[in-house]
């Protein structure tokens, strides 16, 4: 019956292959009907004005269109931005004539109907919040003298209704600047093409001169890469061969496991800046600093995986709901405990695998994980589905509970990991997993839930539907014990009070707020208040009335512009002081007391059973390494 039902799905897989070309006439790029709209942007920049740039949007062959849209999201960051907010100084013109525009309830801005025919012309200025926000480098955007990082959905508007057609995109950018982009590239260096609107707001575009930007290249399978590093005047030196080794032994890794690169080359975009990283369908925007580079080169190893891996799983294989995308509605999944937490799976079985991270280190990363998920209440209160669908949404939607998708995800891919190869003698894991989901549901299709759990159940040939129900649509405690005993690892949990450096026992300030990391991100941009991260209904901020979301103004009587001034506000505090906190919360002043008082944490340790029998280490071997160790 197991050699039956995997044989079935293989079969299955197989004949929903992606062919990259049905017709020989497919391999050339068609890129419009005759009488379709002919779509160009060009993007410009004012080194003597680096709060904003301008960009104009032209179209031929005009449609009637009677909307002008940005996105009010960008795929890969589950949160409403709303990127028309910053395109200010709006003008639009038809055949030279002024269109009168209005904004519409949705947000789009209202076109006066035309009929269909000549040359519409809309012209706006991106706008960041405040010079600091401009300037501030991160993984999303930001202008300086020295570069900048261009994001599609905060730069380029589009009409709704014809997402599909192609676009040139050109640069006017200082003479030195040079352009890393996933864009084509055409004969004129500061010149792209996209297919669609689709792949245009997908490829971030980095620029800058090259005493800033850095660019080396690799091959693997002789497809080209590219590795850009964009550097703060004054960054601190790193060893760049061995930062670029990173990337070169990622894609070997993932390429692994996959079995093949989808794509005709590949970009990562680095910054000497904050933030996390964002996935692209050939590029990858991460934030990484050079003191942190200095001090190990390998220190955006983990993000750098993880972003890459999503290559396949995300931005080729993506939850049925999530495409065609719809950029002007929240558009909801119970899949991203799948598309972003085992994507961190993926990304710390890379780092294994590479030899990035050692043996007792990747023991030590388990442990911690699951402490993470331990000491957070709402990891037995809502169900990885759960967190998935309310991705969008304040922790209310979830009785106050914040409890993460990736982490959620990325522990049971190890769960799964751990079953798949004991039920199959080390032969199938969760490698396999992924790929017969990417064989027969990447593309067009998309994935479902039920999708997920049939191929897990054939890949295994064992029932997993119980794991299902009770750890990913339900929020059930998860005996470690069982699982981990399956690679002869015990869990020692201790309970003790949280102390400080000092082993004084440690005020609850279990509360934070993000870290700017350019518009559109977690942590927002600079110039807008910063928001406050609450975990839950287990802390004293939750009990003193505070709520994630709430836009901090005060602390302690100290204004809080910053994630800097919000730690230096609560320095020194202990567990008996009263903090005044003042809010806003939907625009209204809220002011709350926390006494912070001290809180319990569990700490958690694996450690070798008793006895490790021979296929408890060959599980290990084949969980650390791959399958090919455990033989």
């Amino acid at each position: 019956m197991r050699y039956l039902a995997s044989t079935l799905l293989l079969a299955a897989s197989t004949a929903a292959a992606q062919a990259p070309n049905a017709t020989y006439s497919d391999a050339f790029e068609v890129r419009r009907a005759r009488r379709d709209p002919v779509v160009t942007y060009a993007v410009r920049v004012d080194t003597t004005d680096l709060v904003r740039y301008e960009v104009t949007m032209t179209v031929r062959q005009a449609p009637p269109v009677t909307r002008l849209a940005f996105p009010r999201w960008a795929p890969g960051a589950y949160r409403l931005a709303e990127f028309g907010g910053y395109a200010r100084d709006l003008v639009v013109t038809r055949d030279g004539k002024p269109v009168a525009t209005s904004i519409g309830t949705d947000g789009t801005w209202l076109l006066a109907p035309e009929p269909a025919g000549g040359t519409l012309v809309a012209r706006y200025r991106v706008t960041f919040p405040s010079p600091t926000a401009a300037a501030s480098p991160n993984n999303r955007n930001f202008l300086t003298a020295r570069g900048g990082l261009f994001d599609g959905p905060l730069t380029f508007a589009f009409l709704p209704g014809y997402e599909r057609l192609p676009a040139h995109v050109r640069f006017d950018v200082p003479a030195s600047w040079q352009v890393v982009t996933g864009l084509a590239p055409t004969a004129d260096p500061k010149t792209f093409f996209a297919s669609s609107y689709d792949v245009l707001i997908d490829a971030p575009s980095l620029a800058g001169p090259p005493d800033a930007l850095h660019v080396w290249r690799f091959r693997v399978d002789d497809v080209p890469h590219r590795v850009a590093y964009w550097a703060q005047p004054g960054a601190a030196a790193f060893d760049s061969a061995r930062f670029v080794l990173v990337a070169d032994s990622v894609v070997r890794a993932a390429r692994d496991i996959m079995g093949e690169l989808p794509y005709r080359e590949y970009s990562f975009l680095f910054v000497d800046g904050a933030g996390g990283g964002l996935e692209h369908l050939n590029s990858t925007t991460i934030g990484a600093r050079a003191s942190a580079l200095a001090r190990d080169p390998a220190s955006a190893a983990s993000v750098t995986a993880h972003e890459f891996f999503h290559t396949w799983n995300v931005k080729r294989l993506r939850p049925r709901e999530l495409g065609p995308f719809d950029y002007l509605r929240v558009v909801r999944t119970p899949n991203l405990w799948w598309s972003e937490g085992v994507t961190d799976y993926f990304a710390e079985e890379i780092l294994r695998r590479t030899g990035l991270q050692d043996s007792a280190a990747a023991v030590r990363g388990l442990a911690s994980s699951i402490e993470s998920w331990l000491n957070n209440p709402g990891s037995t209160r809502v169900a990885p589905e759960q967190s998935s669908r309310t991705a969008w949404d304040p922790p209310a939607a979830n009785a106050g509970y914040s409890i993460s998708y990736y982490l959620q995800g990325a522990l049971l891919g190890e769960l799964l990991e751990l079953r798949l190869r004991d039920e199959t003698q080390g032969r199938r894991g969760m490698d396999d997993v992924m790929r017969a989901l990417y064989d027969r549901y990447a593309g067009p299709t998309g994935f479902t839930a039920p999708d997920v759990e049939r191929t897990a159940n054939a890949i295994c040939g064992c029932d997993l539907s119980p794991v299902f129900a009770a750890h990913v649509r339900a929020a059930q405690p998860i005996d470690w014990a069982r699982w981990l005993g399956l690679a002869g690892w015990r869990l020692d949990t201790t309970r003790v009070t949280a102390v400080d450096s000092a082993g004084r026992p440690r005020a609850d300030l279990r509360a934070s707020v993000g870290t700017f990391a350019g518009i559109g991100s977690a942590g927002g941009a600079a110039g807008n208040r910063p928001r406050l991260s609450v975990p839950g209904p287990h802390t004293s901020w939750y009990r003193a009335g505070l709520r994630g979301g709430d836009e901090v103004v005060s602390v302690r009587g100290r204004p809080i512009a910053t994630p800097d001034d919000w730690r230096a506000a609560l320095a020194g505090v202990q567990p008996t002081d009263r903090i005044e906190v003042e809010v806003l919360r939907a625009g209204t002043p809220v002011r709350a007391t926390v006494v912070p008082g001290t809180y319990e944490t569990l700490r958690v340790r694996l450690a070798d059973l008793p006895t490790v029998t021979d296929r408890q280490r060959r599980l290990r071997a084949a969980w650390l390494r791959g399958p090919a160790a455990s033989n």
